[in-house]
């Protein structure tokens, strides 16, 4: 298992491959993170929308 730390929260986190900089959020950051991109996509709506729906769903659930 390889270390490493959240870049918003620094919360230490661990997993078999280490993420790229861009994408090293712990399970907690990542729901907010998507919920950030869901509010910015609803008034455009559209493919980009249900994307970032479906990454909320799927962080929610890792959260867990």
């Amino acid at each position: 298992m390889i270390k490493w730390k959240c870049v918003i929260c620094e919360t230490k986190c661990q997993t078999e491959v280490k993420p790229a900089l861009g994408t090293r959020l712990c399970k907690e950051c990542l729901v907010k993170h998507y919920k950030r991109v869901v509010e910015i996509y609803k008034p455009l709506g559209g493919f980009r929308l249900e994307e970032a729906k479906r990454s909320l769903k799927a962080a929610e659930k890792e959260a867990k």
